[in-house]
This record gives structure tokens, sequence and C-alpha cells, in this order.
């Protein structure tokens, strides 16, 4: 069928005049547009919403008052950083409402470059989850470490044109733009007309003025409200962290106003595994965020729609007419347990059981396995010569941000 006639067939039903595919009854739909909740009939023809109101379809849903929500969008994470395969990762999106995400697969890209990429794309073109890859900016991300491939521009330059590639990844190197450095800025430059994430820790003042004018959108990297506020401020997209190591959210909760609104965004970046299996993934950060008190159909736009206009995403991220059929149901806005999932209009999870089969095993060429290759570790490799003053690597808890101290170590032997 062309796009006309899919229009002219999705039209018919809007209006009323012919069945729909199916008909979502008796549901309490979450409005992110207007933040409020209304009772109503969602008609589908197949993997789009036609029509919000009351309606007659081939097959009916009963949603039995649960609250319908668009399917969640994680807008920055490193698949590689969950340890599981894409198809593993996606089966736990499903279970926990999750219908899209934004990767940036820098990790593989360092060990195994474009082949590296290129895998990824492949291994998750059919899977039942969106995958939007960003072409990975800054690898290696620096070259004081042992890397395994380096992404050049002319690189990124054939990565942004492939479909599913829809940006460049986090700008880790924010010293180089800010200086000026041709090779970061070249990057860039070819990635014009895409988005460009952002990657600045700490970065303020003028220096940040001049990151934010060479490109960058977004940070997911601050820790502080005054960070936070600084750099939502000057423009950017603020992706609020929520992971199983940087836990941002309860600083830059009070960012959330109704100024602010369009601008933040939720992510994990990044969530272990025993994490994802034992509280979720998106639906854990809506969970934490309206415990802190922001209103839920506030955080649940934050986990939606901001996410994919910020990305270009057309007609996902809401319960509307025209968009992706992608929804959630839940019976709370405070547990945001998953009930039921429908992806592209079809039930694909349901009390607690998939419907749909994603059990094939995960295919990896090998050019991508055993890739490391590294000699027997002896024991002079462990001895480290005593010195009265060293470096030590502080951490600080709940941040990736870490703190150079210089100490005096206990010497034994």
């Amino acid at each position: 069928m062309d796009k006309a006639a899919f229009l002219k067939r999705l039209t018919a039903i809007a209006r009323g005049d012919t069945p729909a595919d199916m008909v979502i009854k008796n549901g309490l739909i979450a409005d992110i547009f207007n933040g409020r909740i209304i009772r109503a009939d969602v008609a589908i023809y197949k993997d789009t919403i036609a029509g919000i109101g009351s309606y007659r379809g081939k097959k009916t849903i009963d949603a039995q008052s649960c609250y319908l929500l668009p399917g969640f969008i994680d807008g920055h994470i490193h698949l590689e950083s969950t340890m599981l395969s894409p198809m593993e990762f996606a089966r736990l999106c499903i279970a926990n409402g999750t219908t899209a995400v934004v990767i940036d697969p820098h990790e593989v890209a360092n060990v195994a470059g474009i082949a590296g990429i290129k895998y990824i794309l492949k291994a998750t073109e059919s899977l039942p989850v969106d995958f939007y890859i960003m072409a990975p900016s800054c690898v290696p991300a620096s070259d004081l470490e042992t890397f395994g491939h380096r992404i050049t521009a002319s690189d990124i330059k054939r990565l942004l044109k492939i479909k599913r590639v829809i940006g460049l990844a986090e700008v880790m190197d924010f010293p180089d733009v800010v200086n000026g450095k041709d090779a970061m800025l070249k990057k860039i430059a070819i990635s014009e007309n895409m988005v460009v994430d952002g990657h600045a820790p700490l970065l303020s003042g003028k220096g940040l003025s001049a990151y934010i004018a060479a490109g960058p959108a977004s940070d997911h990297e601050a820790t502080n409200i005054s960070e936070g506020r600084e750099k939502l401020g000057l423009g950017m997209q603020i992706m609020i962290r929520e992971g199983s190591v940087s836990r941002d959210l309860k600083n830059l909760i009070p960012l959330a106003n109704k100024f602010s609104l369009n601008s933040l965004s939720f992510v994990s970046d990044d969530i272990l595994p025993t994490e994802l299996l034992k509280e979720g993934h998106m639906n854990r950060i809506l969970r934490r965020a309206v415990s802190l008190g922001l209103d839920p159909i506030m955080a649940v736009r934050m986990a939606t729609l901001n996410t994919a206009r910020y990305f270009n995403l057309k007609r996902i991220g809401a319960v509307a007419p025209g968009y992706k059929a992608d929804m959630v149901f839940t019976r709370d806005l405070k547990r945001f347990n998953i009930n039921t999932v429908i992806k592209n209009g079809r039930v694909v999870y349901k009390n607690g059981k998939f419907n749909l089969s994603i059990n094939k095993r995960d295919s990896i060429p090998s050019n991508i396995i055993n890739s490391v290759k590294a000699r027997p570790v002896i024991e002079l490799d462990l001895l480290v010569k005593a010195k009265k003053e060293i470096d030590v690597i502080g951490l600080i808890p709940n941040e990736v941000l870490t703190k150079w101290l210089r100490l005096n170590p206990k010497i034994k032997n």
C-alpha cells in the first residue's frame, strides 16, 4: 500500500466511517500536551493511531481503567554497558514499557571499529524496540588509553548516511571543541543539520558558551542544580541521568517547571542487567521522579515526547492521532508497573508474558568476538614500586566524576 492509500484509510477511520483494526476502550489516556488524563477510545490502523474519541473496530481491547501512556524512550544509553545482547536488552525494555532507545556504541567501536557499529545496526534491525544509533564522536576517548580502532571524520560522514543513524554522539572532547581544534570541529561540521549530543561535565562560563556555539545541543553530565540551570539557560536539552552509577535525578528535579518543561528528558546512561531485571528501565526513573514530587504527567512527557522531539523523531512519543501506536498500560502513576505493551499496533507484552518471538540466539560475527589479544599476566605486571606520595583516583558516590588525590601509601614488602 502506498502512502496516499494508507492516509486515505487512516483518515476514514479517524472520521468514524470505517472500523479500525483495533480499538482500545476503557482506558485513561495521559494527555501529555495539556497535562491531564482523559477517558476515551484509541483507534488504531496498522501501526498508527487513527483517532481519540468514540470508535468501533474489528478487534477490541478492554484497558480496564488502566492509564494509557506513550511507549517510553531512553535518550542516551550505551548498549554494551548493559552486558546484554541487543535481543536480551530488547526483551527487558519491552517488559518495562520502553519501546525506543537512542544508543551510542562508542565502546564496541573502540574495540571493533566500523565493523562493531555495523554489527549493532544489524543485530537491532528486527527487534520489537526501535534502536536509533548515534555516530560515535570520540573513539578513542583519549589517546592515553589502549584502543583497537579510531573513528575518523570520514567514518562519521559515511555512518550519517545510514537510515537509523540520527546524529553525532556525545562530544566528550569538550576541551578541543572549546579551544577550536580542527579535528573535533570537523566532526561536528560534518554533522550539520543533524542532532549533536553534548558531554560537558563541570564546563561553565565562556567555555560552555564556546562549546554550545560549536553545535552540541544537549548535556547529560550535570550533577547539581547550579550546573543544570546554567546549561538549561543557554539553550541545552538537559538529559537528567539516573543510572546504576550516576544518580542525578534528586539533585536536578528542581529544574522542572512550566518554562523548562520542553527542555528536560530522562536517560539511564547506563544500567546494569541486575537493576534492569529487579527495578525496571525508564519506568524505574519515572517511579523515582514521582516519589520526589514531580507531577506524573510531566514525568511521562520527559520520558517520551521531549526526547522524541529533541532527536527529531517524528510522530512518536504521544498517544495522539497520527502518532505511532506504541503504548504502555499501567494501573497507577506512582509505581509504573507494566500491564500491557503495544508496539506498532500489536500487543507484544501482557501480564508478564511476551506475545512475540524473539527467542533466537544472537548471531555475532567472528570478527567481533575474541578481538582482545593479551599476553598472560605475570607477577611483575602487578608490582608497583613504592613512593612516599602517590596519585590516587578518588571515587565520588553516585557519580562517574572522580577526584585527583595525592596520598601517602602503606608500604609492605
